[in-house]
């Protein structure tokens, strides 16, 4: 939550302050800003709870840093390679590869898919209401064009498939799956 005693500052102002150039920020945010236009939101997800949906008053109101970190990870997670499988670095410890490499068989695919498994509705509570199921829908599909992208910036000239699979798909709900491609020869 913001607290000062005066009004807030804008972005531009943050900035300045800070010494920061805001062209610097290109670097960081236009891949999120690009997957996040993507197709127009939905008239559902424009207007939340009956009024006008502002992301930036939401963040202001509800949010602090660790929350907005925690975001920036789940949007833009840090993957690493282990034992040829690429993973969400917080999943990636020795022992759940060991015990995804045993259930898999030695699929590293599988093993991917497996460890990097994202399942909205295990991650945040929702009501079962159709407006809700279709504003995990949205970002679902925001968090699969991102994740698409920070694998290409982090693991350039490899391929993935992250796959969104909603309700029809998935008894879970809005679920993300992540493998490598397969890669030439292989199936």
């Amino acid at each position: 939550m913001w607290r000062s005693r005066g009004p807030r500052p804008s972005r531009g102002q943050v900035a300045r302050a800070s010494g920061e150039r805001i062209a610097h920020e290109r670097v960081f945010v236009e891949p999120i800003r690009h997957a996040i236009r993507g197709p127009a939101l939905s008239a559902t997800v424009r207007r939340v709870r009956g009024r006008a949906f502002d992301p930036w008053e939401a963040i202001h109101d509800q949010g602090g840093v660790d929350l907005a970190l925690a975001f920036a990870r789940l949007f833009w997670p840090v993957f690493v390679e282990r034992d040829g499988c690429v993973l969400l670095g917080h999943r990636a410890s020795d022992e759940a590869v060991s015990e995804g490499l045993q259930q898999a068989g030695g699929d590293l695919r599988k093993v991917e898919e497996l460890l990097n498994r994202v399942s909205l509705r295990e991650l945040m509570p929702i009501e079962d209401s159709p407006q809700e199921d279709e504003m995990f829908m949205e970002v679902g599909r925001t968090m699969q064009r991102c994740w698409t992208a920070a694998l290409a910036e982090q693991f350039p000239g490899r391929e993935f498939v992250v796959e969104l699979l909603g309700w029809e798909e998935d008894w879970h709900g809005p679920t993300l799956y992540l493998k490598s491609a397969p890669r030439p020869g292989t199936v």
